[in-house]
């Protein structure tokens, strides 16, 4: 649009006849000024547009030419079909093809069978002996198994008063170093009376007497009960998958009835899917890199982690492809020691107290224990897949992009674009315009439109065709 200048500008004046003050001109226009810098900037928008506009509309492609040379078309051949079949083995190999479904809902129960005894094993009235009833703690858990393997027992707890000698901040030698009766020793599990035992050295704190020995029995060197490493435990795991909606159990169709009750025993080599381990295996798996099961090193390491206890891991592995037999699912076993690092350690191991309570005389007494043992979590790591169309056409969608973009640029594009070049010609050569039809062929025609080219020609063997 061409601007005016302000000498070309007529503008309309009132009437004589209409003198106001406050009369505005009609159809006024006001004054329009431009230099140099305005014009310059308004054409550079105009660039700015027409490139916005090209990039959004317009479609850019390498040259291609035809080469008619054996060598190195066999030699591209090779080359796709290399890549080709390279690109499938990851697709094959990796089951990118495959749906998966790695939030599976599981749940396991246990079941513990097992017999020992603690105290003298020829002295009848001193042996006392311990079930797995008694040596599961709690009975049932989430996830996990608790079975103990040594303890500290207290025996004849009632509330009284006493002195605390294992308890260093109850020292005392006159009733001034003790606290002011009612305050608490938490050391000493008691609360202090405010009088100092002087015979012993120690402040009087009302608490369960006599106070408990914390020193482990046989001064550590070994557990007190026997035999717990012979104790086995049922391990049921159960696991559904809610995208295929199926589900599996490790009682898988090999496992009968009849199996369980002559007792298999897990076994990496030899029985790999019984779910019914011996407590001597899976502290030996958990605690040597070897996965070759060893009786008597699988019995010595059971009897060096029984004096404190430890916290072992069971994972069940599930791998399934529901693309073939769904009994060819099956479940793997693999145990590890979570507290490796600090077997060695003081505070290392598992323990914990529990109490049982009982009426003697009227009075009430405490038996209290303290257990140390294994503890088994178990946990489960499951993924499903079967094969997805859609997932299919994604994931060959990404990996051949390259091939099926050359196809759409070779083929489909430039199939439309010619055809449409050559209506646009042929309507043309009717109109009696001077348009070059023969210029679109195909067949025999394209080699002496060939012959008659002034394209560029490469410096290569052969034939070159313009396409």
């Amino acid at each position: 649009m061409k601007l005016q200048s302000p000498e070309k500008i007529e503008l309309i004046q009132p009437p004589a006849s209409r003198k106001s003050r406050h009369y505005t001109p009609r159809h006024y226009t006001p004054p329009r000024y431009t230099d140099a810098n305005t014009e310059e900037s308004l054409e550079h928008a105009m660039d700015i547009c027409s490139e916005i506009r090209s990039f959004i509309v317009t479609y850019e492609s390498t040259r291609r030419i035809r080469l008619e040379t054996p060598c190195i078309n066999i030699t591209l051949w090779l080359i796709r079909i290399a890549i080709f079949v390279g690109i499938l083995l990851i697709l094959i190999n990796n089951k990118l093809y495959q749906k998966v479904d790695t939030e599976p809902i599981s749940a396991f129960t246990t079941k513990l069978d097992g017999i020992t005894y603690s105290g003298p094993i020829n002295d009848s009235e001193r042996r006392e002996l311990w079930d797995s009833t008694d040596l599961r703690i709690p009975p049932q858990a989430e996830n996990s198994i608790f079975v103990t393997t040594n303890y500290i027992i207290t025996n004849g707890q009632e509330r009284a008063a006493c002195a605390d000698v294992q308890a260093e901040s109850t020292n005392c030698s006159t009733d001034l170093d003790c606290r002011d009766s009612g305050q608490p020793y938490q050391e000493a599990n008691g609360m202090s009376i405010g009088k100092c035992n002087m015979t012993i050295g120690y402040c009087i704190v009302e608490t369960w007497c006599p106070p408990e020995d914390d020193t482990l029995p046989n001064n550590g060197t070994t557990a007190v009960l026997n035999y717990i490493h012979d104790f086995r435990v049922l391990i049921k795991n159960h696991v559904y998958f809610p995208y295929f909606d199926k589900g599996r159990s490790n009682l898988i169709e090999s496992i009968t009835a009849e199996k369980l009750r002559n007792g298999c025993h897990y076994d990496p080599d030899h029985d790999p899917y019984c779910p019914i381990f011996q407590i001597k295996t899976i502290v030996g798996l958990a605690n040597r890199e070897s996965c070759k099961p060893d009786p008597e090193e699988d019995e010595r390491l059971f009897k060096e982690m029984a004096i404190r206890g430890g916290v072992i891991a069971i994972t069940v592995e599930w791998d399934c492809d529901y693309d073939f037999d769904e009994s060819k699912c099956k479940p793997t076993y693999n145990f590890s020691r979570i507290d490796k690092n600090h077997q060695q350690s003081p505070l290392g191991g598992y323990n914990f107290h529990h109490a049982k309570y009982y009426l003697e005389n009227g009075v009430e007494k405490r038996k209290l224990i303290k257990a140390f043992g294994i503890l088994f979590l178990l946990r489960t790591e499951a993924s499903a897949r079967k094969f997805d169309f859609f997932t299919f056409m994604g994931t060959a969608e990404f990996l051949f992009c390259r091939m099926i973009q050359d196809v759409q640029q070779m083929h489909l594009i430039k199939g439309w674009s010619t055809l449409y070049l050559y209506l646009v010609a042929k309507n043309d050569n009717e109109s009696g315009s001077n348009c070059d039809c023969n210029y679109f062929t195909y067949g025999s025609d394209i080699d002496e439109k060939a012959a008659s080219s002034n394209d560029e020609v490469m410096p290569v063997p052969g034939r070159i065709l313009p396409i």
